[in-house]
C-alpha cells in the first residue's frame, strides 16, 4: 500500500489540506497548561501542520509550498 502511494505521489503534485479547530486547541491547551503559564499561546499552527506531514510517506512534502493560511472564526 505504501509503495503504491509513493509511486502515485512521485508522479504528480501532492496537495494536502490541514484544518485546525482553533477553539478546541486554545481551550485544550489552556486547560492542560493553566491560565497563568506563559508561552503556550504562541503556538505556530503552520509549523505544527508541517511537522505532522511525514516525508517518508509523502516525499514531495520536503519541498512543499504553503498556498494559503485562512483564519476563520
Amino acid at each position: 500500500m505504501i509503495d503504491q502511494l509513493l509511486t502515485v505521489s512521485s508522479k504528480r503534485e501532492l496537495r494536502i489540506g490541514v484544518y485546525v479547530d482553533a477553539f478546541n486547541v486554545y481551550y485544550g491547551e489552556r486547560a492542560a497548561c493553566g491560565r497563568g503559564t506563559a508561552g503556550w499561546r504562541w503556538l505556530d499552527l503552520a509549523a505544527l501542520a508541517k511537522s505532522v506531514i511525514n516525508p517518508h510517506v509523502w516525499p514531495n512534502a520536503r519541498g512543499s509550498v504553503r498556498q494559503t493560511v485562512a483564519w476563520l472564526a
